[in-house]
């Protein structure tokens, strides 16, 4: 196959060798005249090739790698896909039916994203490269793995800065207003349609299970609890009492259903609310053994950051005040400009303004369906710790 060309100035192929799948504008000799969009082979400036890409000349991060090797790009594509796929056969039982099958940059797919609900995958495409070979994605996803249905769930403001609209899809058969589905034994209804992300927050699967644990007849607060997952899991293990807490009255309802799905009946043991976690933690006196904050992402974009690290200081500052001696609170950011010291800085004043010591007893254990790539620190996009009041 026939395809550009892209070379990298001098000294400008050191990342790409160390197998960074990104490339910036400001490495690129020239510019060719050829489709944005459109697959490039990356050579450097003595002409050594690097590999195979797509190339974006209307965003300064110019080109996503796919391989580092020379070869037909659909080709390459196909085998990621079937790559990814494979690697996640082994890793789960009967007891769960939902987990990522493609993580992005973590399996050489820049751009997409597949989950799989029980017989449905949900599809999600961040960039222009991957746009273009939508129907390519979808046909090798039902050629591999002959699903019910397939939802494009395109919505992630990030494609703006790619020049494209956001999108949402049924590109066959038929998706319920909700979904069953298992995760490690627990049955959860998940909104395939309108729920957050391509439905539920599959990365927290093991901080679910690890929650649930640490849980046993202990009072639990579950803050931005969205369908009720942690929620589960704690009542599951025998939590003695479960609030979970929302803004949205739609998560709510979801939550609602799933403790009744898992036989937690009782209103006032298993209580769900919809309100704003800032002020219903600042008007709750209540003494809780074990509080998790899973927020949305405060930080939307780089220059934001000093002002919601105080929105993180805050709500954590009130948490750990709420928390009784000995109680535990995993707190997590899933905002992409914080960094894990950024996050860990947040904490710690938030326990002095606190009053109060603290260890950490656990950091964010991350799912196994959801790789990142070592020479990509960036796909680390998710912390979490579970501290400790001493």
């Amino acid at each position: 196959m026939n395809i550009p060309v892209v070379k990298l100035n001098k000294g400008r192929e050191r990342s790409v060798q160390s197998y960074h799948p990104w490339i910036f504008s400001g490495a690129v000799t020239s510019e060719k005249n050829f489709d944005s969009g459109s697959f490039v082979k990356v050579i450097s400036h003595e002409n050594q090739v690097l590999g195979i890409g797509y190339y974006n000349t209307k965003n300064s991060l110019a080109i996503r790698m796919l391989s580092f090797q020379d070869g037909d790009p659909q080709e390459i594509v196909r085998n990621n896909i079937r790559r990814a796929v494979e690697a996640r056969k082994n890793l789960f039982t009967n007891n769960t039916n939902c987990y990522r099958l493609v993580n992005a940059e973590g399996d050489a797919l820049p751009g997409l994203v597949v989950d799989k609900y029980d017989q449905i995958l949900v599809v999600q495409i961040t960039t222009l490269g991957m746009e273009k070979i939508k129907d390519f994605i979808i046909s090798e996803l039902k050629n591999l793995l002959n699903p019910n249905s397939i939802i494009e769930r395109s919505e992630a403001q990030v494609r703006k800065e790619e020049g494209l609209s956001l999108i949402t899809n049924i590109h066959f058969g038929e998706i319920p207003d909700k979904v069953l589905v298992t995760e490690n034994g627990m049955q959860l209804y998940v909104d395939l349609n309108k729920g957050q992300k391509t439905g539920f927050f599959l990365d927290q699967r093991e901080m679910r299970s690890l929650i649930g644990s640490l849980s046993k007849e202990k009072s639990v607060l579950n803050c931005f609890s969205y369908s009720g997952g942690f929620s589960v899991a704690a009542a599951l293990q025998g939590a003695k009492k479960v609030i979970s807490v929302d803004i949205s009255e739609d998560a709510c309802s979801l939550a609602r259903d799933n403790l009744k799905k898992n036989s937690f009946t009782d209103d006032k043991k298993y209580q769900v609310v919809a309100a704003d976690v800032f002020d219903y933690l600042r008007k709750e006196n209540t003494n809780y053994d074990v509080i998790i904050l899973d927020p949305p992402a405060f930080v939307k974009r780089k220059d934001n950051l000093k002002a919601a690290m105080h929105g993180y200081r805050d709500i954590n500052r009130i948490a750990l005040s709420s928390l009784t001696e000995g109680g535990m609170l995993a707190t997590f950011s899933c905002s992409y400009y914080m960094t894990e010291q950024d996050f860990e800085d947040c904490l710690m004043q938030a326990a002095r303004s606190a009053k109060k010591q603290v260890s950490i007893i656990s950091k964010h254990r991350r799912a196994l369906d959801h790789p990142t790539a070592l020479a990509h620190p960036e796909g680390n996009y998710l912390k979490g710790l579970v501290l400790r009041v001493m």
